[in-house]
This record gives C-alpha cells, structure tokens and sequence, in this order.
C-alpha cells in the first residue's frame, strides 16, 4: 500500500490506477465528462472518484465511486 495516495476504504481509487496521472498534478477540479458504466451500460454526467496525488485527503461527495444503477465499483466506470 502507497502512503498518501489511498483513500481509506477506497483502496482501488489510487493515482496510479488513474489514467494520464503525473506524480503531482492536481485533479480536484478537473471539468465533468460523461460516465459509462461497462458492467450494465448506464451513462450520466459527472466524475469518476479519484484521489488526487497532491491533495490524497480531499473527496469530492458527487464523483461516483459506484454505477448508481448496478453498483459495479470505479473499475467498471469510463469517463468519456
């Protein structure tokens, strides 16, 4: 486990896993895409969760962590 960049409870959402990710750029706010859901196909608007390299303690309560319809976890989520 990396220190500082796990979210506690989130242990997949890390920077690494993050595509396009540098060792310290800032991700807070980085403009809304659409999300697809690969497991049941659902799309919206918004954010996938991710933790940002230098502000790993920051949350953003409206990314999605989970599909709202299927609850497949961040894995499953596409931001297009």
């Amino acid at each position: 486990m990396e220190s500082g960049y796990v979210i506690e409870g989130n242990a997949r959402i890390t920077a690494q896993n993050m595509p396009n990710s540098g060792a310290s750029k800032c991700i807070c706010y980085r403009p809304h895409s659409n999300i697809i859901c690969n497991g049941c196909g659902f799309w919206t608007k918004g954010r996938v969760r991710y933790c940002c390299p230098q502000h790993p303690k920051i949350v953003f309560l409206y990314d999605y962590a989970q599909c709202p319809r299927c609850k497949s976890y961040d894995f499953m989520l596409t931001e297009i």
